[in-house]
């Protein structure tokens, strides 16, 4: 269900999903290892600009500066990616689907995106930049600072099957887009190590609930084993092919 409020104060109705919030939001298999098969397009960056527009309904066209392009090419320049999504504030009309996320100048993200194949919203006809859209769920893994020990360090938040048994990592960001790059060239591999990370991360434990702290030296270790047999079997499939 869209929901349209005056922003007298501002609120949000939590929506039921409809036809053209369904859109928006993938629902199924959604491990990494799905996601990154998915989508046509994954990308790091910044949100740098929100403009609100108004087609027959309130859309938001979203702005991202890439810093790293994981997977694809972006839409505007190899720099920028752009794209709609249902919702938004026009005037003191405010839009607002469940389905669909906020995004906020300055927030730093991965992104991934998939191309809109079942046509724009109830056939209107207006544009939706190239299609892509916001490839939901899991929510799209932020980049937060983390202070450590006196120390500042960028780590990427992933909620992982939440649908399934739920998980979440707190990685340093490059190992990140390590995970992120070997789940595109090497996705059994990964869905394998998806399965040795899932109990251990059960975001339902105790010990790991509202933990937005790096993950343990230990774990980190076993990942950075991992992710370097998988680096070494991709390169050796290349030296074949």
């Amino acid at each position: 269900m869209k929901t349209k409020v005056v922003l007298t104060p501002l609120f949000l109705c939590l929506a039921l999903i409809t036809q053209k919030g369904f859109g928006s939001y993938l629902v199924g298999d959604d491990t990494l290892v799905s996601q990154t098969k998915q989508a046509v397009l994954i990308v790091a960056g910044k949100v740098s600009d929100i403009q609100y527009i108004y087609r027959g309904d309130i859309y938001t066209d979203v702005t991202i500066t890439v810093s790293k392009t994981l997977k694809g090419q972006p839409n505007i320049d190899k720099h920028t990616v752009r794209f709609r999504i249902e919702g938004g504030i026009w005037g003191n009309i405010g839009s607002e689907i469940s389905t669909v996320p906020r995004f906020k100048v300055g927030e730093e993200l991965i992104l991934f995106l998939q191309k809109r194949t079942w046509g724009n919203a109830w056939g209107t006809g207006w544009s939706f930049y190239d299609g892509l859209y916001p490839l939901l769920p899991p929510l799209y893994p932020r980049i937060n600072t983390l202070k450590e020990n006196g120390k500042e360090y960028k780590i990427a938040q992933f909620y992982l099957a939440l649908f399934k048994e739920k998980y979440c990592l707190n990685l340093p960001v490059e190992m990140a887009f390590r995970l992120i790059k070997n789940a595109v060239k090497a996705p059994e591999e990964v869905a394998l190590l998806e399965e040795k990370i899932r109990p251990i991360k059960d975001i339902r434990k105790p010990e790991n609930r509202g933990k937005q702290k790096m993950e343990s030296p230990e774990f980190l270790a076993m990942l950075e084993s991992e992710l370097t047999k998988i680096e070494a079997k991709i390169k050796e499939k290349r030296a074949e092919q």
